[in-house]
């Protein structure tokens, strides 16, 4: 079977980050007004660095070594070192806590960018997600 080398990995990650980029906002003007979209993008670097936090509180609360991966000069994630895969899982999802919040919030409150917002944090957080149904694929203990 072929296999694609980690280099070749991360190039193909990365321009499917981009893609989604553009993509995204242009799905969600379909239904939203630009406005939304335009405050939905601008939360963005706040719900981003939300995101690393919980990351981060859930690594301190379960004993978990961690450091953070620099590239081009932005911070973009967490390297862990779990003991089983379970705990893996739960730090990798414990972000999605902002996502349910925002999806909870938006039917009392009708705030279309909570819908939109919950959208792109569900884009942003697709390796983890992707990483976590491959630990449910291949458990490491």
């Amino acid at each position: 079977m072929f296999r694609w080398g980690p280099r070749v990995r991360s190039k193909i990650i990365e321009v499917l980050y981009l893609a989604t980029g553009f993509m995204l906002p242009a799905i969600a003007l379909n239904f939203v007004s630009r406005d939304v979209v335009v405050t939905a993008t601008l939360l963005l670097p706040a719900i981003a660095l939300l995101h690393e936090l919980i990351h981060i509180v859930m690594a301190k609360l379960q004993g978990i070594r961690y450091r953070f991966v620099v590239k081009r000069g932005m911070m973009v994630g967490l390297i862990v070192t779990v003991r089983n895969s379970r705990e893996y899982i739960a730090l990798a999802l414990s972000p999605q806590i902002i996502t349910i919040t925002m999806l909870i919030l938006f039917p009392f409150t009708g705030l279309e960018v909570l819908l939109v917002s919950a959208l792109f944090h569900l884009a942003l957080s697709l390796e983890d997600i992707m990483r976590s149904i491959h630990h449910l694929n291949h458990p490491c203990a």
